[in-house]
């Protein structure tokens, strides 16, 4: 199989349906995927909606709990077949079209192509509150001192990987939530994988799981985990 797609998922009950029917359309007699959804212990009506869907090549799987997003893309990982590894936020803030921008740079032979919002090539259609936008920025500045992550944006939800490789990299990954792809990164520069940060055409969305105050401090606190435990 050449591409896997994986959708980790919460309470997206208003927009699950059209965004997997968006993504099957735009990858339908391209490639050979499937789709991979971790529906992270919803609590609205997600589950049942995936559940009922007809679509080919569709993958369910519903925590019973909400385990967060990094065991969700790790369970993803782990039963995913594709030559390639795409993961997509569930809102589609970034397009899928975008799949083909990242791709180009994973034929120039990088392992780990993820999107970004602060790179010069990105552009913003519709920005993060600005409370976000100051907390990213504290947050990068914490993973360039402590991690030595020299990249302006981690916590894009779009981002390709050389199958194996992430299967390499999700075998000693322990964060469970949103830190995951901060870690995602140090470990891919531990195993001296090729990293490139692409700009993406971002478009925020107005729901958001993320709790400000309270996932800024797990994040900062996994910051420390990564550090002094992969």
């Amino acid at each position: 199989m050449f591409l896997s797609i994986i959708v980790p998922s919460y309470n997206e009950e208003n927009i699950i349906k059209n965004n997997l029917s968006k993504i099957f359309e735009f990858f339908s007699n391209k490639v050979s995927f499937e789709i991979i959804v971790v529906n992270d212990g919803s609590t609205d009506k997600s589950k049942e909606i995936l559940n009922s869907l007809d679509i080919d090549n569709l993958v369910v799987i519903n925590n019973s709990v909400n385990v967060g997003k990094g065991a969700s893309i790790r369970e993803g990982v782990k039963r995913s077949n594709g030559e390639l590894i795409l993961v997509t936020d569930a809102d589609l803030s970034t397009s899928i079209d975008q799949f083909y921008d990242l791709y180009d740079k994973y034929l120039e032979g990088y392992k780990v192509i993820i999107g970004s919002r602060s790179t010069e090539d990105a552009s913003i259609f519709v920005k993060q509150p600005i409370t976000r936008i100051i907390a990213g920025r504290v947050f990068n500045v914490l993973l360039r001192i402590l991690l030595g992550l020299n990249f302006k944006d981690t916590q894009c939800g779009f981002k390709l990987f050389d199958g194996q490789s992430i299967k390499k990299i999700m075998h000693n990954s322990k964060i469970n939530r949103f830190c995951i792809d901060a870690e995602i990164l140090f470990i891919a520069k531990k195993l001296n994988l090729k990293i490139y940060e692409k700009g993406i055409r971002w478009e925020n969305s107005r729901k958001s799981s993320l709790n400000l105050v309270s996932d800024s401090l797990n994040m900062f606190y996994d910051i420390f985990r990564i550090k002094f435990t992969t």
